[in-house]
């Protein structure tokens, strides 16, 4: 595993964290001292999400240039001390290649907001737009080699809008070859107001690739499925997140998309009070 880094001049604060591949600690190298106490444990509640009601906690995002779209993408929610996050794709909220840093060839440039499609408590559909720039600084954590990224949701009128949020007391993380897995993302065929996403089921892989990367999938995902969570499902068919879908470009014939598992998305929540 290659050094991470977790970067952000969200909120007052200009901060990078190295993540040590030889530890699940957290190192800061930049940052000021009273900052100690954010990195807490993600506590979070079981509920036992099941597999009839997947569909319901992955989110359609527009990606947009002032009132243009440029993309279209798929997230979804963590709930952390009342507040709310959407876990998605670096590459999504960039419009650039989370290797190279550089704009992605079908987008030309990066967005400065993203639409989230909510369904109200009423029952109709609510586009919420999210700027992902405060000021001159980010207004999201992100890890450019992972290709992942958590934007708080400030000031979610959650009493308006039904909230489907990841709130799972245990993320999954001991991944096993050959695992069944499911995704559940928006495809770019039918991205359309109003649609229910797409699920998908796929294998996991340790075959090795070129990149280092978390989770080999064996499948062909859909395009717009960056962002989408990863699932593992039990018995009683009960799912658990794994980890986050993000891109499908791996040049390996088993290897046909890839992923990244939870244990990064963790390390981020823990910035978050």
């Amino acid at each position: 595993m290659k050094n991470s880094y977790i970067y952000t001049d969200w909120a007052p604060l200009l901060i990078r964290v190295e993540l040590n591949p030889s530890s699940k600690y957290l190192k800061m190298t930049k940052g000021f001292l009273f900052l100690s106490f954010i990195f807490l444990s993600c506590h979070l509640c079981s509920q036992n999400l099941k597999l009839s009601e997947l569909k319901s906690y992955t989110y359609s995002l527009e990606l947009k240039k002032e009132s243009k779209i440029l993309g279209y993408g798929s997230g979804f929610i963590m709930e952390k001390n009342g507040t709310y996050y959407l876990v998605t794709c670096f590459h999504l909220l960039t419009g650039k290649d989370p290797i190279s840093n550089v704009l992605l060839p079908q987008t030309k440039e990066s967005p400065d907001q993203v639409a989230i499609l909510f369904r109200s408590k009423s029952g109709g559909r609510v586009r919420t737009v999210y700027s992902l720039h405060r000021g001159t600084r980010d207004a999201y954590l992100y890890i450019p080699h992972y290709d992942i990224a958590v934007l708080p949701l400030i000031d979610i009128e959650a009493d308006k809008l039904n909230i489907y949020s990841m709130n799972v007391n245990e993320m999954g993380n001991d991944i096993a070859d050959q695992e069944k897995v499911v995704l559940c993302g928006f495809p770019i065929s039918n991205a359309k107001p109003g649609t229910m996403p797409a699920i998908c089921n796929s294998i996991i892989t340790k075959q090795p690739t070129e990149r280092d990367l978390d989770l080999c999938i064996n499948t062909s995902i859909p395009e717009g499925f960056s962002g989408a969570p990863i699932y593992r499902v039990n018995p009683d068919n009960e799912i658990q997140l794994i980890g986050v879908y993000n891109t499908t470009s791996v040049s390996n014939n088993i290897c046909k998309a890839s992923g990244v598992a939870n244990t990064v998305l963790r390390d981020i929540l823990s910035f978050f009070r």
